[in-house]
C-alpha cells in the first residue's frame, strides 16, 4: 500500500527531471513508469486471502432427517429436516447454509426453509438471502432469519426444501432403440453444513428397485426396495464428505425446456384471456444409438414404456379453456386430443414424430379463458387484481429460461407486479394490437432453471378508468369518419390542367381493378376461417352448432360479395368486358363457398346421424371430401388465374 501511495509523487518527480534527459533515456523512464502500476496491482492482487470463511459456531445440529427424492430424473427433490439447538451465550438467529458453489450456480432451483412442528405442521417461509461466498470451500452460503434467537440450549426445527436440475445423469450415455436407459447420481452421503451434527441419515428414493450398484460406504449403508439409507451417523463435523453414487434403471425420459415463453393478453372489452405458450423441448436422456427404425418402433409398442421414448405430452390447462389450438414449426398438428374437466382441461398431444434422446420438439399452444377466472377488482382501492401462474401446464420438466409476458389493456395505468420469488429480469414495454391508438403496457418476466414448483402466482394491479371502454370505438369512428371525409375530398379534387376522358377513365377503371383485388383477397381468408371453426368444432365434437358459428363469417363473404355487384354496375358504362370479369369472379367465388359447404355438410350430417359409423360410410365419405377438395383447387386456380389476368396492377 506504501508502494502504490508514492506512486504520484514518483511520477511527478521523474516528469519534471525528464526534461533534461535525452530523448531516448525519457522513452526508458516513461517505459518504466508505465510498468510500474501493473507490478503493483499484482502485488495487491497476491495478497487477497484465500482462507476460507469463518462461520461462528452458533449452532450445533442436534438432529438431521434428509430425503434425496430420485423419482423424476429432470428435478431432484431434496427434503430435510433439522433440529438445530443454540450453542452462543448471547443467542443468534442467523443460521447459515453452505451449497458447492457449482451446484448453487447450475444446478439450484429452488430453497426454502420453514419452521416446522410437525409433520403437516409448517410454519410461513422464513427470510432468505444469499450470502458469502467461500473461494476455499468452494461454497456458497445462505442465510436464514430466524423467528427467534437461540440461546444456549435453545432448540427449534427447520424443514428445508430444495430442487435441483441437471443432476442425474444417463449411463451409458447412448443406448439402442430398444434397450433400457440407466441413471447415475452422485452426491454427498452426509448433509453439508458448516456446523457440527450430533446426528444425521440420509435417505435415497430411486424410482424403482432395479438398482445395478451404489456406494455401500461410509456405513452403515443399507437397501431396501427402492430406497437406500445413509446412517444414522454420529458426530458428523462441519463440512463433512462421502461420496454417495447410485447406478440404477429408470425408464423416464429427462426433459428439459431449453426456452419456455408464455404471452397473456388481457381483454376488458372482450372479457378474455388469451394464452399462448412456446416450447423448446429437449430429451437429454440417453442418446439414441445408431439410426431410427420405424419398422422396430412399430413391433415394438408393447415394450415402449420400458424406453426412453417420449410418445405424447399432458398439459394442463384451466378448466374453462376453450378454442384451443396446437401447432409446431411444420403447422397444424391434427394429432391432439382436448377435454375439459370440472378442476381442469386436459391437452393431450402427439407429436409428428417419437421424442428419443438427444432430439427436441418446437411448438407452441394458445387458448382463450374468461378473463373473471384471473381478474378481480378490489372494491377498496378500485384498482384490478391480475393473478395468474408463472408457469405450469408441463410437469416434471426443468425450464432453462422462462419468460412471461403479460400485455395490459391500452390505458392501464399505475400497475405494479409482485412476484411470489425473485426474477432475473423484469422489463417494462409498450406493444400495440389490433386497432391500438396509444398502445398497450406489457410487463416481461423472466427467470432461469425453473422447475414445477415456481408454478406459484404471480400478481398485478392497475387502474382502469371506465372511459377506456369507449377509447377503441371512439378511434374507429374517428378513422372511419376521417377516411370517408379524406376519400370525399380526394373524389372532387381535380388537378389536371385539361380534362382528359380517357386518363379519367383508366384512373377510374384502375380504383375498380383495386378494389375488386382487396375484396378478392379478403375472401380466401373468410373461407379459411370457416374451416377453422369447422375444424375446431370436429375436434370438440360440436358440429351441431357449425352453421350458427358461421353464419357471421358467411355475412361478411356476402357483403363483399355484393361490393364486386356494385363495383360491376359501376364499371358497365365504362368498359362492359371488365364489368363481365367482375361477375365471373362473383359466380366463382360464389361457386367455392358452395362447395365448401357442401363438403363440410357431409360430415356434419354423418355426425348427426344415428348410430354407429361402419366401413362403407366411412369410404364414400372419404371419396366424397376428395371429390369437393379436386373440385375446390380447380376453382381456386380459376379464381387467381382471373385475378392475375383481369385484375393485375
Amino acid at each position: 500500500m506504501r508502494l502504490s501511495q508514492s506512486i504520484p509523487e514518483t511520477f511527478l518527480s521523474c516528469a519534471v527531471g525528464m526534461v533534461s534527459l535525452s530523448r531516448a533515456t525519457r522513452s526508458f523512464v516513461v517505459s518504466v513508469l508505465l510498468v510500474l502500476p501493473l507490478l503493483t496491482l499484482v502485488a495487491s492482487s497476491s495478497s487477497i486471502s484465500t482462507s476460507p470463511v469463518a462461520i461462528s459456531p452458533d449452532f450445533v445440529n442436534n438432529n438431521v432427517d434428509r430425503v434425496l427424492d430420485l423419482s423424476n430424473p429432470s428435478i431432484v427433490r431434496e427434503q430435510t429436516t433439522l433440529v438445530v439447538q443454540g450453542a452462543k451465550k448471547g443467542g443468534s438467529d442467523d443460521y447459515v447454509f453452505a451449497i458447492p458453489s457449482d451446484v448453487a450456480d447450475l444446478s439450484l432451483a429452488l430453497l426454502e426453509v420453514a419452521e416446522t412442528k410437525g409433520k403437516n405442521d409448517i410454519g410461513e417461509k422464513l427470510q432468505l438471502s444469499k450470502d458469502q461466498y467461500d473461494v476455499k470451500r468452494a461454497a456458497q452460503y445462505y442465510k436464514v432469519k430466524l423467528p427467534r434467537s437461540l440461546k444456549e440450549g435453545d432448540t427449534i426445527q427447520l424443514g428445508v426444501w430444495a430442487a435441483f436440475t441437471h443432476l442425474v445423469r444417463p449411463y451409458p450415455k447412448e443406448v439402442s432403440q430398444k434397450e433400457k436407459q440407466f441413471l447415475e447420481f452422485l452426491g454427498n452421503a452426509y448433509f453439508w453444513s458448516p456446523y457440527h451434527s450430533k446426528q444425521q441419515k440420509t435417505i435415497v428414493k430411486l424410482p424403482n428397485d432395479d438398482v445395478i450398484s451404489f456406494k455401500e460406504k461410509p456405513e452403515p449403508v443399507s437397501k431396501a426396495g427402492n430406497v437406500i439409507t445413509y446412517g444414522p451417523y454420529a458426530d458428523v463435523g462441519p463440512f463433512s464428505h462421502a461420496e454417495l453414487y447410485a447406478h440404477y434403471q429408470d425408464p423416464k425420459a429427462i426433459l428439459v425446456a431449453k426456452t419456455f415463453e408464455k404471452r397473456m393478453e388481457i381483454s376488458h372489452g372482450g372479457g378474455n384471456l388469451g394464452v399462448q405458450e412456446d416450447y423448446e423441448l429437449h430429451h437429454e436422456g440417453a442418446k439414441l444409438k445408431g439410426h431410427f427404425s420405424r419398422v422396430d418402433f412399430t413391433f415394438s409398442q408393447w415394450t415402449h414404456h420400458q424406453t426412453n421414448v417420449v410418445k405424447d405430452l399432458v398439459i394442463t390447462l384451466p378448466p374453462d379453456a376453450k378454442h384451443v389450438f396446437y401447432r409446431d414449426t411444420i403447422g397444424n398438428v391434427s394429432t391432439s386430443h382436448f377435454r375439459n374437466e370440472r378442476q381442469r382441461s386436459i391437452l393431450h398431444i402427439k407429436p409428428r414424430y417419437p421424442l428419443y434422446g438427444g432430439w427436441r420438439y418446437t411448438w407452441h399452444h394458445g387458448y382463450n379463458v374468461p378473463i373473471t377466472s384471473f381478474l378481480k377488482k378490489d372494491s377498496k382501492s378500485g384498482q384490478f387484481v391480475f393473478r395468474a401462474p408463472f408457469v405450469g401446464g408441463l410437469s416434471n420438466v426443468t425450464i432453462e429460461r422462462a419468460v412471461v409476458s403479460i400485455v395490459l389493456p391500452e390505458g392501464a395505468q399505475n400497475y405494479k407486479v409482485h412476484t411470489p420469488f425473485p426474477m432475473d429480469r423484469t422489463s417494462e414495454y409498450t406493444t400495440f394490437t389490433y386497432l391500438d391508438t396509444t398502445g398497450r403496457p406489457m410487463i416481461v418476466l423472466e427467470k432461469h432453471n425453473v422447475v414445477d414448483e415456481h408454478a406459484a402466482s404471480f400478481v398485478i394491479t392497475y387502474d382502469y378508468a371506465s372511459y377506456r371502454y369507449l377509447q377503441k370505438p371512439v378511434a374507429i369512428t374517428g378513422a372511419v369518419l376521417g377516411l370517408f371525409f379524406l376519400a370525399a375530398a380526394y373524389s372532387r379534387l381535380d388537378l389536371s390542367i385539361t380534362k382528359d376522358p380517357k386518363a379519367e377513365r383508366d384512373a377510374l377503371l384502375r380504383l375498380y381493378r383495386q378494389t375488386v383485388r382487396t375484396v378478392a383477397n379478403g375472401e380466401p381468408r373468410l373461407i379459411t376461417k370457416i374451416t377453422s371453426v369447422f375444424q375446431s368444432l370436429k375436434a370438440e365434437k360440436r358440429l351441431a352448432e357449425y352453421s350458427e358459428a358461421t353464419s357471421e363469417i358467411e355475412e361478411e363473404v356476402k357483403a363483399g360479395w355484393q361490393r364486386l355487384t356494385t363495383i360491376a354496375k359501376q364499371a358497365e358504362g365504362g368498359d362492359v368486358k371488365f364489368a363481365s370479369d367482375i361477375r365471373k369472379l362473383h359466380d366463382l367465388q360464389q361457386d367455392r363457398l358452395r362447395k365448401v359447404r357442401a363438403m363440410h355438410a357431409e360430415v356434419v350430417n354423418l355426425a348427426k346421424g344415428s348410430g354407429t359409423v361402419d366401413g362403407q360410410k366411412r369410404k364414400e365419405l372419404t371419396a366424397a371430401l376428395g371429390r369437393y377438395e379436386e373440385e375446390l383447387e380447380e376453382l381456386n386456380e380459376q379464381i387467381e388465374g382471373l385475378l392475375e389476368e383481369k385484375f393485375a396492377d
